[in-house]
């Protein structure tokens, strides 16, 4: 069993989601232990687990701010990968309807585990490639207005609508 990292997150920066983020810290630190735990078996991310809470929780609470969804809105994390900025945003946002897609069965099944873990119950897991999902029609039913974020090896896509 790998040991649990601690995280530097007690330098983290004065915003208006603070109490939010508090109030989540156990679920967001769960988080990121199971990040780390499974990501010593599957690929998940190159980020160092000491740097998990600024590169991961930090980074997604700044898209999440500059996004500003709506109470209600579905969200979809395209690539979502280890479920960032994705999942973060729906345990600080559990008003939100989130769909984490991921074309890889192992990375999907990591997003499986962790949002039951997390009971995430807003989350909907989709194992299919981004060009299928959008082929069969079912990209439109998730999101209608495209926002992304730079990431570290490319684009990654964040979408987010008002709720109907």
């Amino acid at each position: 069993m790998l040991p649990i990292v601690r995280h530097d997150n007690d330098r983290m920066p004065e915003r208006g989601m603070e109490q939010v983020i508090k109030s989540q810290r156990p679920a967001l630190t769960l988080f990121l232990d199971e990040l780390a735990r499974w990501n010593a078996r599957i690929n998940l991310t190159a980020v160092p687990a000491p740097e998990g809470w600024r590169r991961h929780i930090d980074e997604s609470v700044e898209l999440l701010e500059a996004a500003a969804p709506p109470t209600g809105a579905a969200i979809v994390d395209v690539g979502s990968g280890a479920g960032i900025p994705g999942a973060v945003i729906a345990i600080l946002r559990s008003d939100l309807r989130v769909t984490l897609l991921e074309a890889d069965s192992r990375k999907a099944a990591f997003l499986d585990h962790v949002t039951g873990l997390l009971g995430l119950g807003g989350v909907t897991v989709e194992n299919v490639r981004a060009e299928d999902a959008g082929e069969a029609g079912g990209a439109s039913q998730w999101s209608d207005t495209d926002r992304s974020r730079s990431g570290a090896r490319g684009v990654h896509d964040f979408s987010v609508r008002a709720a109907a």
